[in-house]
C-alpha cells in the first residue's frame, strides 16, 4: 500500500489539460491544490497526483527536485487516509499540488500539510 506507482501519477497532456481547465482549487500554505472529482471508473486509478514546483519560485533544480521528492514521499506514506474514503464512495480524484513558496520547507511540515490537504479533499467528497 505504501508505493507510488506509475498509475498513481497524473501524466499526459489530455489529463493535465482537463485538470486545469475543469478543476476546483483551494490553498493550503505553501501549496495550491487543483483537483477534479469523477465517478470511479478504475479502482487502480482512484487517486492520481501531479507535483509542480515552478522554476520561478525555486531557482535551483536540486532544490526543486528535493521538494518534489518530499511531497511524493509524504503522499506515499499517507495516501491510505484518502483512498479508503474514495473506495467507499466509489469516486476518483485527480489532483495537482503546486508549490507556491519561495523558500524551502522541511519534510515534516510538508507531511503535515499533505495530511491537511487529504482531510480537506475527503471532506469535499
Amino acid at each position: 500500500m505504501q508505493t507510488f506507482k506509475k498509475n498513481e501519477k497524473l501524466c499526459g497532456k489530455r489529463d493535465t489539460d482537463n485538470l486545469f481547465l475543469n478543476g476546483d482549487s483551494f490553498f493550503v500554505n505553501p501549496f495550491r491544490i487543483v483537483f477534479v472529482k469523477d465517478d470511479n471508473i478504475n479502482l487502480l486509478e482512484s487517486l492520481r497526483l501531479q507535483v509542480v514546483v515552478p522554476k520561478k519560485k525555486i531557482d535551483l533544480a536540486v532544490n526543486r527536485n528535493k521538494i518534489k521528492r518530499h511531497v511524493r514521499e509524504a503522499f506515499r506514506k499517507n495516501k491510505k487516509l484518502l483512498i479508503s474514503n474514495l473506495s467507499s464512495k466509489n469516486k476518483k480524484i485527480d489532483f495537482a499540488l503546486i508549490y507556491q513558496s519561495n523558500d524551502l520547507i522541511s519534510y515534516y511540515i510538508i507531511e503535515k500539510k499533505i495530511k491537511e490537504i487529504f482531510s480537506r479533499l475527503s471532506d469535499s467528497l
